[in-house]
């Protein structure tokens, strides 16, 4: 009976720890990964990464990880005040959700300052920049059912080469995206009733910063 009770214990932690690997692994593919490709320590491209280069791609995928935690902190906010119509508004849970979002805004928002100011000061890797000067973007947006608005946006950046000015744009949606959370917590903090206008439009906010990174993960995976 011992037995089967730390066999079971066992199963449970296996389960918790490929969970947990699979989670942080993930994030990685969901928002810019690869575009740390984009720079190298050397003038032909062929050279491998330097310690700035390695660090850009870790910082891309701690930013990641931290934008991902703080979205479904918001999206577990929303679940909640949707339900409240059926049961008591809880404003003491609501707030510790919109805590949690923020805390993981502002490291997202921290990690992706530390990528544009190593970014900023990395060469670009010559190969992969005349790669996305010469990316077929309306067919890779054709076939795979894109939202037209929001890669014209992407595409604008890449097909420059600008992918520096990527992650400052991300920054910048992440700043409105703190403005609108604090917002939000200024009513639930005062037992008032999320303002539902903003709540939409930081969820708005959310998805599209989320699909903007998406997009620059796909072409950078085609490349």
């Amino acid at each position: 009976m011992r037995y089967l009770k730390k066999f079971t214990i066992l199963r449970i932690l296996l389960v918790i720890t490929a969970l947990t690997i699979f989670s942080t692994n993930s994030f990685a593919l969901w928002w810019c990964n690869n575009s740390g490709s984009s720079y190298n320590s050397s003038d032909d491209g062929l050279s491998s990464p330097s310690s700035l280069v390695a660090g850009i791609d870790q910082y891309i995928v701690e930013g990641a990880g931290y934008f991902l935690d703080s979205y479904s902190y918001m999206l577990q906010f929303m679940r909640k005040v949707e339900l409240s119509a059926n049961q008591e508004m809880n404003y003491q849970e609501l707030s510790q959700l919109l805590d949690a979002a923020l805390g993981n805004m502002r490291q997202s928002r921290d990690t992706y300052k530390l990528l544009k100011e190593t970014a900023e000061t990395t060469p670009y890797n010559p190969v992969v920049i005349e790669a996305l000067k010469n990316f077929d973007y309306d067919r890779h947006c054709e076939i795979n059912g894109l939202n037209k608005e929001i890669f014209t946006g992407v595409k604008s950046y890449l097909i420059d080469g600008r992918v520096t000015g990527i992650y400052g744009k991300l920054l910048a949606d992440m700043d409105a995206m703190l403005y609108l959370l604090k917002l939000i917590k200024q009513n639930t903090d005062n037992n008032l009733f999320p303002p539902v206008k903003v709540v939409r439009k930081l969820n708005q906010t959310y998805s599209t910063a989320l699909l903007f990174g998406q997009y620059v993960a796909g072409v950078f995976e085609s490349l």
